[in-house]
């Protein structure tokens, strides 16, 4: 039989027979209910999809000429690689493989080994290697070095404490989060521009020999410090969750979202960052910030800071500004018609005008001292006042309390004039 082809995907297939079809090059077998599969004299067969199968085991390796496997969504523990030194992609995630040898795989550019159990793993006899899957397994150890072809690694949710990036000049694109690493040195990656390693246990982070670096999640960790002053492409800066008292932005003027929660600083200087759009900077020390030159910025959520006032007059493009459990007192919202989501619980502010925020549409004042609040231009959808003892002014009492009736209480009186 000279069958070149054989596609029968979207079956119910328990069994196939195709033992001996030397001229096959193409075998499309995704979604049946394959238990086992025998590849014996297919040595024309370049291309084999058995994904979503019933396949405990799979021995690739009669099939020498292969340069494409999807075996993914299976239940594999094991998988026999043996010899395919043609072999470009592999794609195996989502199955119960507890080990993997990429030892004849020299070819080999595209791994996805994601969603396994896999402790350890050595990648460096797959020196073409461009693209690298192997995230949610149990990594405790994890071979690169000398891959200078590899531009993504995505190793997340892992075990891992240690990791060297020797050699990766090529690497462009890395996320590590969810790990236990203590220290990483990423100078000889130069070529990094996006860099994930929230929730691990760093302490220190040098980023000096990252010009090219546009993103960075070190969120969750245990940083002191950190300087961006060598990242002048820098555009995402993401740094919650650690210990740091300041911050350098004097050289990131592309800078567009910064996230600075969770941190001990007394003071934020956003002043060279003019393209910035998104700022959070909860639950720190701060008491001043000055936006004046922050005319884009579209969010701001300053909760949990000891900041007493706040000038937004500026902001013309804002959206979402968030200060919960502020010392701020007095808010002027006149020049913020953009303004969609409001939130000032805990605050001391006993007035507020929102005439000029006809977009409003949510609205966070649990346990203010307002008194009175006007509320009869906007149709806002939530209403949160909660602790409050305010008097508010709608155009259908009863049917904004029906609306609003899980986050008011008694305090709080709806009225139309």
């Amino acid at each position: 039989v000279n069958l070149a082809t054989l596609d029968i995907n979207y079956n119910k297939l328990s069994s196939l027979n195709v033992t001996g079809l030397s001229s096959l090059k193409t075998l499309n077998a995704h979604n049946n209910k394959l238990t086992s599969i025998a590849l014996t004299g297919l040595t024309s067969l370049t291309s084999l999809e058995v994904s979503s199968n019933l396949l405990t085991t799979l021995d690739a390796s009669p099939a020498i000429n292969l340069t494409y496997i999807s075996a993914g969504y299976n239940r594999l523990s094991s998988a026999s690689l043996t010899g395919l030194s043609s072999l470009t992609s592999l794609s195996i995630g989502r199955n119960r493989m507890t080990s993997l040898s990429l030892s004849t795989l020299s070819s080999l550019t595209y791994l996805d080994a994601a969603n396994n159990m896999l402790t350890s793993l050595d990648a460096t006899a797959a020196p073409e290697l461009t693209n690298m899957q192997v995230s949610y397994n149990k990594l405790a150890s994890l071979k690169l070095t000398g891959l200078s072809s590899l531009n993504t690694l995505n190793a997340q949710n892992n075990n891992l404490t240690t990791l060297s990036l020797t050699g990766l000049s090529g690497l462009r694109d890395i996320s590590i989060n969810n790990n236990k690493l203590t220290k990483l040195d990423l100078s000889p990656a130069t070529a990094l521009t996006d860099v994930g390693l929230r929730n691990n246990r760093l302490t220190t982070l040098s980023l000096t020999n990252l010009s090219n670096l546009r993103s960075l999640n070190a969120g969750n960790n245990r940083l002191a410090k950190i300087d961006v002053t060598k990242n002048a492409l820098l555009i995402a800066l993401n740094i919650d969750r650690n210990n740091i008292k300041a911050l350098n932005l004097s050289s990131v003027p592309s800078l567009e979202f910064l996230n600075v929660s969770s941190n001990l600083m007394t003071k934020l200087d956003v002043s060279k960052t003019s393209n910035l759009t998104t700022l959070s900077a909860n639950e720190n020390k701060l008491t001043v910030i000055n936006l004046k030159s922050n005319r884009v910025l579209e969010s701001l959520s300053l909760n949990s800071n000891p900041i007493s006032k706040v000038d937004v007059s500026g902001l013309g493009q804002l959206e979402w500004l968030y200060l919960n459990n502020t010392k701020v007192s007095q808010l002027q919202l006149s020049k913020n018609s953009s303004l969609y989501s409001l939130a000032l619980a805990g605050t001391n502010v006993t007035n507020l005008n929102l005439s000029k925020n006809l977009l409003l549409s949510g609205l966070d004042i649990r346990k203010t001292r307002l008194r009175n609040l006007d509320l009869r231009l906007i149709n806002l959808g939530s209403l949160d006042a909660r602790g409050s003892k305010v008097r508010v002014l709608v155009k259908d009492p009863s049917s904004a309390r029906l609306d609003w009736q899980t986050t008011l209480d008694s305090g709080v009186v709806l009225a139309s004039k």
